[in-house]
């Protein structure tokens, strides 16, 4: 993923912390190149209100 060739900067929103916890936990976010942000969200119904 490192070698696309993006000029943009793109923001990609995790909506659950799960989705968090396992992008960090499996290495993607060391895959993704420098102008590929990760935006944490509000949190899905079920985890926030549990």
């Amino acid at each position: 993923m490192k070698s696309l060739e993006i000029d943009k900067e793109i923001r990609i929103m995790e909506i659950c912390g799960t989705h968090t916890m396992s992008i960090l936990r499996s290495g993607i976010k060391e895959l993704l190149p420098k102008n590929v942000k990760l935006i944490s969200g509000p949190g899905c119904p079920v985890c926030v209100t549990n």
